[in-house]
């Protein structure tokens, strides 16, 4: 089977999600692995895992002799948010297309700037926003824009996270709404399909973790309001930490129809005796790892096929740009406190 060939810059916990689906997916050959000189045993032990005899391992600041070698096709980015622009740039103009996970840059302008250069090059830009990609948010996503739901007047949508690394925010600084948000406002907007009219905010710190994020900037808890041009209303709650697991969960009223995505539990087995039916064990999934373990997957097959010219790519410029700005809306109302409105 002919493979395209891939590189991969940035293979932590998440960069290794997508190592895995690459190899999984018996159609890309991974030439190359970057990553600091510091993390360059754990890339060894992966090649050997997945029996990568041929994959060199490099650095960042080698990355013109990764872009140098003709058999990259596509590059996979995973490095932290402040560094995307500049990796997504180089690939591009070195004539790759490029796979980067969320949020594609820090700023409305940097993501433009991208688009720009992949269209100038012709080459495909996928930003990994995952919730497109999970089957539940996915049919509910596209019922919805179907019609089926008839107007949509009210979106409910809960995320609260369990597992906070400090560490992580030393190198990800954008707040609450783009770094963990986006994913949500994104599906939002796309199942929707219609610009926002304006935004409002509050947040707080109110983690048994609280003193450690205020130390870097960022709300642990926050919540945002969203009015449509169309009169749909729109709630977000998002929680960097929390118990009992992952909680993902959405609530959508139409005129014709509502519909509840549920988060997801570990079992999904139900006992029933002379007492009633039971949920067993009533353990939600640990973390968004493995909540969106099979979106993970799709998301990257979805770009493997974009890439071959079988689908065309769903996660366009013109979305990705409008979530990013209905992140920076709520983020300005976060930190004003006022009502921000929507400036095309």
């Amino acid at each position: 089977m002919n493979r395209n060939g891939a590189a991969i810059i940035g293979v932590g916990r998440i960069g290794q999600v997508h190592l895995k689906n690459m190899v999984n997916s018996h159609c890309i050959q991974v030439h190359w692995m970057v990553d600091t000189t510091a993390v360059h045993g754990n890339l060894k032990e992966l090649a050997n895992l997945y029996n990568l005899v041929d994959t060199k391992i490099t650095t960042p600041d080698k990355f013109e002799t990764v872009m140098a070698d003709e058999r990259v096709e596509m590059v996979v980015i995973c490095v932290p948010t402040g560094l995307h622009k500049e990796f997504i740039m180089k690939s591009l103009k070195a004539g790759k297309h490029v796979f980067c996970e969320k949020p594609l840059c820090i700023t409305v302008e940097d993501v433009k700037d991208c688009y720009d250069e992949a269209k100038r090059q012709g080459k495909h830009l996928l930003c990994a926003l995952n919730r497109r990609f999970d089957k539940q948010f996915s049919q509910a996503g596209l019922l919805a824009k179907k019609g089926a739901f008839g107007k949509i007047r009210t979106v409910k949508m809960e995320s609260r996270d369990n597992q906070t690394n400090m560490e992580y925010f030393a190198h990800n600084k954008g707040g609450i709404f783009l770094d963990m948000g986006i994913h949500d406002i994104d599906y939002i907007a796309w199942m929707i399909g219609e610009e926002p009219e304006f935004c409002t905010a509050i947040g707080s710190h109110t983690s048994v973790l609280s003193e450690g994020f205020q130390s870097y900037g960022e709300y642990d808890t926050a919540m945002g309001l969203i009015k449509f041009k169309n009169g749909t209303l729109v709630h977000l709650d998002l929680n960097r930490m929390t118990c009992g697991g992952y909680q993902q969960s959405v609530k959508i009223l139409g005129t014709k129809q509502g519909v509840d995505i549920t988060n997801i539990r570990e079992s999904q087995l139900e006992i029933t005796d002379d007492k009633g039916t039971h949920l067993s064990p009533y353990h939600l999934v640990d973390g968004f790892l493995d909540r969106y373990l099979d979106s993970f997957a799709a998301e990257m097959s979805h770009f493997i096929n974009v890439v071959k010219g079988e689908e065309e790519c769903t996660v366009n410029g013109e979305s990705v740009i409008m979530a990013t700005k209905l992140v920076y809306m709520l983020t300005e109302a976060l930190q004003t406190g006022s009502k921000v409105y929507y400036t095309p």
